[in-house]
């Protein structure tokens, strides 16, 4: 990358205008909980579209794309989850988080592959006819060279502006403040990140505030296939939920992950996904709107008293209110003693809510849940995500 020219960065904080639109934005989503972490119900051809939106308004777009083995390994490590949670679009990347939303009547139509959608945008983007700016971080040594050679010379509607072998070491040590001005001098659309999930997560969530590009990404293989390293797995291969197979066949290394990764999942399905199923299925649809009231503010505390069930099809009240009170800057107590039921759709708000509570160092916190408000927490492992306290 140009090292020739060196820009600071300025770390400022949001106004409270871009605040209010960014908690709006984020709590409006259409967003599921799948095993724990949050998903937009969207499509491969929406997600395009949204970056492209995001890449014309230079609006930040923190891009997460989920496969199995994130949603176990965030089962594990707080931080990672965290790291999910906090993403601005989130995409299910696995076949088998399809087929568990299927189970569970979660509406995640089809899966959202983060290598698919890097290469829509490689081949269909167009922008007044200047080409989408992308900057590698990480990979093999020589990949991304290898990947940066091969843009150059095709005709596409992609361009590689820079790319970066960070080597060995700490997320800070990964970003000294030279190389973030050498991303943000490239005046790049989309930094694609190529670390590990975990230490790519963290690496994009420590300097996302620091970056000017508006699209920030995890996409570990692309670098990869996009030089010609590793092949993509054949079509129907991709649609059938059989790419694992074809990615063991061309990189041995990952047997051991992914036999893992089927054990964890097989005992995750048998613990949780199925008595959970059963729960959804007995559960009678009942969609009451009754209003969410606030019963009291104490200093930045805010209660609220909930009852009644609380599905997608009633939480605009609870939604507005939420937003209300995120923005205030009021941690969140929610009474669920009178709540006979929540669905995944109810639970992607929350992990919402806490997006921005966290970021600002407050908390939310479900109180007195109901027996079956504290199964469903349990079952999608969030009973101490959202601090469910049996009072």
């Amino acid at each position: 990358m140009n090292s020739n020219v060196v820009q600071t960065t300025s770390m400022t904080e949001p106004s409270k205008d871009v605040r209010l639109e960014n908690i709006r934005r984020d709590l409006s989503r259409d967003v599921w909980c799948v095993l724990g972490l949050p998903f937009d119900a969207t499509t491969e051809a929406a997600t395009c579209e949204h970056l492209l939106h995001c890449i014309e308004t230079r609006q930040k777009c923190f891009f997460t794309t989920p496969n199995l083995n994130f949603a176990i390994t965030a089962s594990r490590d707080e931080a990672f989850r965290q790291s999910v949670i906090d993403s601005d679009w989130v995409v299910a990347d696995g076949m088998p988080l399809i087929w568990v939303a299927k189970k569970l009547g979660i509406p995640l139509t089809e899966r959202v592959a983060g290598s698919s959608v890097f290469e829509a945008l490689r081949q269909g983007y167009a922008r007044q006819q200047k080409k989408l700016r992308v900057v590698f971080f990480g990979g093999p040594d020589g990949v991304a060279a290898e990947a940066f050679k091969k843009i150059a010379t095709e005709d596409s509607a992609m361009e590689v502006v820079g790319f970066y072998s960070p080597g060995f070491g700490s997320v800070e040590e990964m970003s000294p403040q030279d190389v973030i001005d050498q991303i943000n001098e490239s005046e790049a659309d989309m930094v694609v990140v190529a670390l590990g999930a975990k230490r790519g997560q963290a690496w994009i969530d420590y300097n996302q505030d620091r970056l000017n590009a508006p699209v920030l990404t995890h996409l570990g293989a692309v670098v990869n296939f996009v030089a010609g390293t590793v092949a993509r797995a054949p079509l129907w291969m991709q649609k059938s939920g059989l790419e694992w197979v074809w990615r063991i066949w061309e990189e041995r290394s990952l047997l051991q992950r992914y036999w893992s990764d089927g054990r964890s999942f097989l005992r995750l399905y048998l613990s949780a996904v199925r008595p959970y199923s059963r729960l959804v299925d007995n559960h009678q649809p009942v969609t009451d709107t009754r209003e969410t009231n606030t019963s009291s503010i104490s200093g930045n505390v805010a209660t609220l008293m909930l009852s009644g069930t609380y599905v997608r099809e009633n939480l605009q009240p609870l939604r507005a209110t939420t937003i209300d009170l995120v923005n205030q800057g009021c941690s969140l107590l929610l009474d669920c003693s009178e709540v006979y039921y929540i669905d995944a759709a109810f639970l992607g708000l929350m992990l919402m809510a806490k997006k921005h509570l966290h970021s600002a160092g407050l908390s939310i916190r479900l109180v007195s849940p109901s027996a079956t408000v504290r199964r469903v927490l349990e079952l999608n492992r969030l009973d101490e995500q959202l601090n469910a306290l049996r009072v």
